[in-house]
């Protein structure tokens, strides 16, 4: 019997008390290990390449320049990393900052070693960590400065539902569940989403779908 993989965590914070706290719950979890920690990413990129964790976690505010700033780079070393952001506040602006700078997700610090194992997994399995809480919060905040045009129009029925469902957290595979269709359907209807409205990860998508104030 093949054991099950092992899960490769990098972790970049300037604070050391939030490194050792990630890293001890990481560390303590089956299946998991964290292979780098570092303080900021100019000392850890080249170690980032080498280990090739699956997961990295990012300070949003880094000293010299802050964690959306560095995103760009790093995925252009490693394009199929996954980045969750590490903030200590729930800021509109760093948050639409960092996922369209490419950034995979974020939690809240003071959340982090109570959410931070289950926020990995959902990453990992393709969901989207976006709580309905600031949701809400980007939507009303969008809604304010302007009305978005009807981007989604584009999109099938079917697509729509899809789109739905990702925003909300859900994964391809309970997707598929709910609509009856196969997971791999589900990644086909996720790749035409993403051709139709121009981007390049399920990140940006979920974003302009809550920019385009489809979200109740």
């Amino acid at each position: 019997m093949n054991e099950a993989k092992t899960i490769n965590i990098a972790l970049i914070d300037d604070e050391p008390a939030i490194c050792s706290a990630l890293r001890y719950v990481i560390n303590h979890t089956e299946g998991f290990q964290c292979v780098l920690t570092a303080s900021q990413p100019s000392k850890a990129i080249e170690d980032l390449v080498w280990k090739k964790p699956d997961i990295l976690l990012l300070d949003l505010h880094l000293p010299t320049r802050n964690g959306p700033e560095w995103i760009p780079e790093i995925k252009d070393r490693l394009p199929s990393l996954s980045i969750i952001m590490l903030t200590s506040e729930v800021d509109i602006f760093w948050i639409r900052q960092s996922l369209q700078a490419g950034a995979d997700g974020y939690i809240l610090k003071k959340h982090a070693q109570d959410s931070l194992i289950d926020s990995i997994r959902s990453t990992l399995r393709g969901g989207s960590i976006l709580s309905p809480e600031v949701a809400r919060r980007l939507i009303v905040d969008e809604r304010r400065l302007h009305q978005s045009p009807p981007l989604l129009r584009k999109l099938t029925k079917t697509e729509r539902v899809v789109i739905k469902l990702m925003a909300e957290g859900a994964v391809y595979k309970e997707i598929s569940v709910q609509l009856g269709i196969s997971v791999e359907t589900v990644r086909t209807h996720s790749r035409r989403i993403f051709k139709k409205l121009n981007v390049h990860s399920r990140a940006e998508a979920i974003l302009l779908y809550i920019n385009a104030g489809e979200v109740d």
